[in-house]
Order: structure tokens, then sequence, then C-alpha cells
């Protein structure tokens, strides 16, 4: 569930990405960090929760816990473990009517079915990225697609948010912080 990435100091840091990306999204924030950086996995098996549960029972204590996009919601789901929470690009729910509908995510699950290069593709520009998606394997996709439907949160505690203005997956709401740039431009906001 979790790997060590780094080990240039001892404070832990602990890097959740988003939908079909892996930890190497955080190269620039963990390079310029000196501590110990673990990263999640993503699962294609066990459901969001239990998912959540063993990355609590794995992680170190006291870990600063950054999130992006549906590692935003796992976060906020570490932070009884966490010294302190940024989550970067993560609504409360991710389907919305000011976003992606349950509709179009259901419509986008039908895409990955039929075509998953076709879909990376799509996912890719909704994100405003320029590195392709790392996590291609089908059933993790199809799965993790799932907890996005599902996922709510109900408080952000202390958590520092950042959301991007022009984001085509989220919408910002409450106290948060705003960037320019897209979905994928709050990375660079560490």
């Amino acid at each position: 569930m979790l790997t060590r990435v780094a080990k240039t100091g001892s404070k832990p840091y602990l890097w959740v990405p988003g939908f079909a990306y892996d930890w190497r999204i955080f190269n620039q924030a963990i390079a310029t960090r000196p501590g110990e950086h673990w990263a999640t996995q993503w699962s294609a098996e066990l459901d969001l929760h239990s998912y959540c549960e063993q990355i609590l029972a794995a992680m170190p204590e006291n870990c600063a816990v950054t999130g992006w996009s549906l590692g935003g919601a796992v976060a906020m789901q570490l932070i009884p473990k966490s010294c302190s929470t940024t989550v970067l690009a993560c609504g409360q729910r991710f389907c919305h009517p000011q976003g992606i509908s349950n509709a179009a995510l259901r419509a986008f699950k039908r895409l990955l079915a039929r075509s998953p290069e076709e879909a990376l593709a799509r996912f890719q520009t909704w994100c405003d990225y320029d590195t392709a998606p790392q996590v291609t394997d089908k059933p993790t996709l199809l799965n993790t697609l799932d907890w996005l439907e599902k996922y709510e949160i109900t408080h952000w505690h202390n958590a520092r948010r950042v959301y991007a203005k022009q984001d085509k997956l989220v919408i910002a709401e409450g106290h948060c912080e705003l960037v320019e740039g897209g979905h994928a431009s709050v990375l660079e906001h560490l």
C-alpha cells in the first residue's frame, strides 16, 4: 500500500496522487523537502474505506500528508495520524452540478472499459497536464473511478486547500487558496 520513494531526512511525508497518476507527479515537491517520503499505490481490489484503513495502519505517525484530486479525498481520511494535511484540487464530492455529473462519469467509465487509451487521453486533457497518466491497468482504474463516484468529505478539519481557477473537474468551495491554471497546476503550489 505504501512505498518509500526517498529518504533525505527524518520528517515523514506521505504523498497521495490523483486518479490514474502515481507518486512521480510530486517529484518537484519531494526534491525540495528533506525527509522520509512515502507514497500510496492505487488498489484494484479494495474499496475506498478499506484502502484508507490499510494506509492508516501502515503510515508513520505525524506525517505531513498531501493529496491531489482523488488523493485529497484519501488524505482527508488520514487526518488521525497526520500532523498537517494539504488537499489539492479536491472537492467535497467529485460529481456535482457545476462540474462532472454522475452521467458524465458513467460515460467516462464506459469509454474506459471500451478504450482505455482514449479515456486516459481525455482525462489528461481534463487535468490540463502535460504528463500522461502513469497508472494504466484497467481493473485499478475502474475501481478507483468507483471511489470518485462515491466519496464525500463531510468536514475539512484544518486542511490547507488549494484550487485552480480554471479547473475543469473541481469547483473551488469554502475557505481555500485559489491559483491560476487547471486541475494539475495546483501541483506547482506546494
